[in-house]
Parts: C-alpha cells; sequence; structure tokens
C-alpha cells in the first residue's frame, strides 16, 4: 500500500507548482529561512510544537512588519493529526482593567488610532508559545530558543518583497524615536538585500528563553513595556500582564462540499469564511460565466465582512450566537440581495484593515499538525518600540468599537 495520498496530478504543459511531498513532515510559511529552519528541526527529532515556535522567533527577524513577539497569536493544534482531537490556543490579549467606555467618551476619543497606546492590547504571544511547549513540546523551551536565535543573531538579509513594504511603511516608522532608531537606516526603509539588525531582541528573547513567560509579562521586559505604553498616555497595570493567561477552546467547524474546515472561534475572525462559503452554495458556480462567478464572489465578500462589522465581538460580552447566521433560512435572504447585473451598495468593511501577519502549517512524522498565526495586526503594529527589549507593539485594539451597544464595544 502507498504511504502517499492519491494525487490529482498536474497537466506539466502548463506553468504551476508541482506537490510537495514528505514521509517525515513539511512545513509552509512566507520565508524561506524560517522554512529552512523547521525542515532542519524536524529532520533532528523535534516536533511540530517545537518547529513552530522556532519558526516564529524567526519570522520576527525575517518579517518584523508582520509578526513579533509584541503581538499575539491563534493556532489550531492537532496532536494525532485527525479531526477529533483538533484543539485552538487563543493568545490574543485582552485590554487592561483601566479601560472603559467612558474614558474614550469623557476624552471626546471617537476612535482608537492604530498608532495610539491604546491600541495595544496585552500582547500574547510569548504566553501562546508557552502553552503550545507545554502541552505539545518535545525539545526544551530554551533549546528552541537557542536553535532560532542562532539563525538570526548576527542579522538578516532584507528580501524585496519585505523591503517593498518597509519602504511603504517609511513615515509610520520615523513617529517613535526607538521604531525610527531600530527599524531605519538612516531615517530610511531598508532595502533589498540589507542586513537588518536587532540586538536588543535578540537580549530580550535570551531573556525568556531563561526565564520561560515570566520573563515576559513581569520584570524587567514588563516594566519597560508598561512605562513606554504609560508615558505615552496609556492606562496598562502590572496586573494586566501578570495575571495574562491565553485560552484553550474548541475549533468552531463548517462543511462545504467534500471538505470540513475548522476555525478559531469568536473573537476570531474565522466564522467569515464560513460566511463567505455558505453563501456561495446558494449559487451553481460550475455553470456560471468567469466574470458572474468573481462578481458574485466579491457580493459574498462584502456581506460577510458587514456581518462581521455588525456582529463580531467577545462571545464572553455577546448574546448572540455567530454560528445562527449560517443557518439556511438566514443565509438565503442575504444571497437573494445578491445581483447579477449589478453591484450591491454595502460597503466592504467598515472594520479597519489588518491584511498584515504571518502564517505558517507545520506537520511533523508522528501525525501533529498546527495551524499558526502570529500577528502584529497592521504592518509595524502600533509603531510603539519598546527601549532596550527590541519589542515592536502591536495594534490590535484599534478594532474596538467606541459605539455604545456594539458587540465589539
Amino acid at each position: 500500500m502507498s504511504i502517499f495520498p492519491k494525487l490529482k496530478f498536474r497537466n506539466f504543459t502548463s506553468p504551476s507548482k508541482s506537490h510537495a511531498i514528505s514521509k517525515n513532515g513539511i512545513v509552509a510559511t512566507s520565508h524561506p529561512l524560517a522554512s529552512q529552519l523547521g525542515i532542519d528541526m524536524l529532520k533532528d527529532g523535534a516536533n511540530a510544537a517545537d518547529a513552530a515556535i522556532a519558526m516564529s522567533i524567526v519570522l520576527c527577524f525575517v518579517e518584523p512588519h508582520m509578526t513579533g513577539i509584541g503581538g499575539d497569536c491563534f493556532a489550531l493544534i492537532s496532536k494525532s493529526g485527525k479531526t477529533k482531537d483538533i484543539t485552538v490556543l487563543n493568545a490574543s490579549g485582552y485590554t487592561g482593567k483601566n479601560y472603559n467606555l467612558n474614558y474614550f467618551l469623557d476624552n471626546k476619543i471617537k476612535n482608537i488610532d492604530s498608532l495610539s497606546p491604546h491600541a495595544v492590547t496585552i500582547p500574547g504571544a510569548i504566553a501562546g508559545w508557552k502553552e503550545l511547549h507545554d502541552n505539545f513540546g518535545a525539545y526544551k523551551w530554551k533549546e528552541i530558543f537557542d536553535i532560532a536565535i542562532d539563525v538570526v543573531k548576527d542579522g538578516v538579509l532584507i528580501n524585496e518583497r519585505v523591503s517593498q513594504d518597509w519602504k511603504n511603511n517609511e513615515n509610520k516608522l520615523l513617529v517613535n524615536n526607538e521604531t525610527k532608531s531600530i527599524f531605519t537606516k538612516g531615517h530610511s526603509a531598508y532595502k533589498h538585500l540589507d542586513n537588518f539588525k536587532n540586538y536588543d531582541l535578540v537580549n530580550t528573547l535570551k531573556i525568556i528563553s531563561e526565564e520561560g513567560k515570566d520573563g515576559f509579562y513581569q520584570g524587567f521586559v514588563a516594566d519597560n513595556i508598561l512605562n513606554t505604553l504609560n508615558d505615552l498616555g496609556g492606562l496598562h497595570s502590572v496586573e494586566d500582564f501578570s495575571k495574562y493567561k491565553p485560552v484553550w477552546e474548541r475549533p468552531i467547524k463548517f462543511d462545504y462540499n467534500k471538505f470540513t474546515i475548522y476555525e478559531a472561534p469568536p473573537n476570531g475572525q474565522g466564522v467569515v469564511v464560513f460566511f463567505i462559503l455558505e453563501l456561495l452554495k446558494q449559487f451553481d458556480l460550475k455553470n456560471l460565466l468567469k466574470s458572474e462567478y468573481y462578481h458574485i464572489y466579491v457580493e459574498a465578500v462584502k456581506i460577510a465582512y458587514s456581518l462581521r462589522d455588525q456582529f463580531l465581538g467577545d462571545p464572553d460580552y455577546q448574546k448572540l450566537d455567530l454560528m445562527n447566521l449560517i443557518e439556511e433560512n438566514v443565509i438565503k435572504n442575504y444571497a437573494n440581495k445578491i445581483n447579477l447585473n449589478h453591484a450591491s451598495e454595502i460597503k466592504i468593511s467598515d472594520f479597519p484593515e489588518h491584511k498584515d501577519t504571518v502564517y505558517l502549517t507545520v506537520k511533523d512524522k508522528n501525525g501533529m499538525i498546527i495551524s499558526f498565526i502570529n500577528s502584529l495586526f497592521d504592518q509595524f503594529g502600533s509603531s510603539i518600540t519598546v527601549p532596550k527589549t527590541g519589542i515592536l507593539l502591536h495594534c490590535r485594539g484599534k478594532s474596538f468599537s467606541l459605539k455604545a451597544g456594539h458587540p465589539n464595544q
């Protein structure tokens, strides 16, 4: 019996990619340096959890505009590789206990700016990595960090795509002095093939490798983060950091054609994928003209993101079960609003853009598979870099609504 799955082989006369096949594990990241590290670790006996953490560390350097330990993470994990034991790690940080709607109203703040300290919720990435390691890892915590740090400690060459993103955000990087010092070169964006170094972040990672989660949420690093945010007007507290814990959840799932799709539940935004797919199921896509197909897809996306903007929020404070929105009678009502002859007047979204993150996936020889996101939410996050740490903070909090009664208030 073949150990490989049945594959539909491509037409070799047409340009495309061949399938990647491996007996002992497979990884996919957005950067070859991270991917190569993951492959090397799997060859040396690491498991998927070890490789995911190490690759994430490398991505903090090779794609620092997209990810970092000043951000947060989500992961879907199956130890056996079977759907029956998929679990979700939610390491998106909560807002500080001192924040409330009245503070913003009293100070006449109408929205949360991405460059504001108020956009920085408690960074959950390191706590998430530690949970992943403690529950699934094989290598020692410090060993994982040492392997990854060795790859990036002397700097990394900037690839062409990253240099383009860097250039597009050049003005944003000049707002904060520490950000300007680390993430610009003579007040200009790093260019293709420049060697980018972040020695402060290397040293911070060494602290975390020795002290674990406490090396980030208590002591030197936490004190510097708090001082930085509060000097800028933030309301974060020592307790916000010291008491932070990620959450383990069950995934939500959705059947589409022959596939079952698993996503992180809200406050994650995976349910938006379900909205889109359920809308598409209402149409005979195979018999549409290509132009009609794209039109329906765009309209479905517009509706799905409109539903997200209206209803998505923290489930601990929300009464509506968003899965009710994909019930057949509900979704048909929305599908009937799609007209093949013209575009709808629905705005694509009023929700803040957050197209910038890194995604990786890894499967090891024993079957464990991890689907993993580590994010700053926006390119270069809040553009607030913490002195002496090299940590660039995220800005996920900019998506909070300041409208009374909104589910994401």
